[in-house]
């Protein structure tokens, strides 16, 4: 019963981890808007493919830096979070199975399991 509430808890705990902890984009959409209009006008005013080309590399920085400063600002912090919550599961899977209950009794009378021990055990 206790694995089957706390399998049940994992499960909430993932979806929660999943769809409420959506990063966050820290760039606004009239940042990029920005970068496009001073392309379209530099764009303009570039006459040949040598100039076209240092404004393109203008645009691509600028375009880079807005990514960089979003990867940085707007961190994922889920695969962590599952991560642990995996680990926990696992735990859970550990502490519930029927050995390791198999082990408690044995630890607990302080001697070498029975057959009485063994057979009790497995019709549970």
């Amino acid at each position: 019963m206790i694995g089957l509430i706390g399998s049940i808890a994992l499960a909430i705990g993932a979806v929660a981890v999943m769809f409420g902890m959506t990063p966050v984009s820290t760039v606004s959409g009239q940042t990029v808007t920005s970068v496009m209009a001073d392309d379209l006008m530099n764009q303009s005013s570039a006459d040949s493919a040598l100039k076209q080309t240092v404004v393109n590399g203008w645009v691509a920085r600028d375009l880079l830096e807005i990514l960089a400063t979003d990867a940085v600002e707007g961190r994922d912090e889920r695969p962590a979070l599952l991560l642990m919550l995996g680990v926990l599961g696992l735990c859970l899977h550990i502490s519930t199975s029927s050995q390791s209950q198999l082990l408690v009794a044995v630890s607990s009378r302080g001697g070498a399991p029975e057959a009485s021990d063994i057979s009790s055990k497995e019709n549970q």
